[in-house]
């Protein structure tokens, strides 16, 4: 399936699977490799995903719309106790390349910033 979709996404994008690999810092044999049934890892998957702006379950068949579904993703969320919840943000976060990792921390302390702000302003 992963095959498939990126073929797929390569000839939307008008190009083809070698010089996008190439474009991504990936060698031709992977591409030999992923058209003989295997799969990327995750960091791989991650820089895919990015390029051709879907989403990694769209790329490995588990979703047929190419975009991020939040709506669903956060509805799943809302079912979760508060120990699943953090395990899912731990697989959400070793999912991501080092660089995203790092704006992910950036968002949640900037978020804990505007909390307490918030906070502050209520308590006076």
């Amino acid at each position: 399936m992963f095959w498939d979709r990126f073929f797929q996404l390569c000839v939307l994008h008008n190009s083809k699977p070698n010089p996008v690999a190439k474009e991504l810092g990936f060698s031709s044999g992977v591409v030999t490799k992923w058209k003989n049934g295997s799969i990327p890892n995750g960091e791989m998957l991650l820089k895919i995903a990015d390029y051709f702006d879907v989403s990694v379950d769209y790329l490995l068949g588990r979703s047929d719309s190419p975009e991020m579904d939040i709506k669903k993703e956060a509805a799943q969320m809302d079912s979760l106790s508060r120990d699943e919840k953090e395990s899912e943000v731990i697989h959400l976060y070793n999912q991501l390349s080092p660089a995203r990792q790092e704006r992910a921390l950036l968002a949640l302390y900037r978020e804990i910033e505007q909390q307490r702000t918030k906070d502050q302003a209520d308590h006076h």
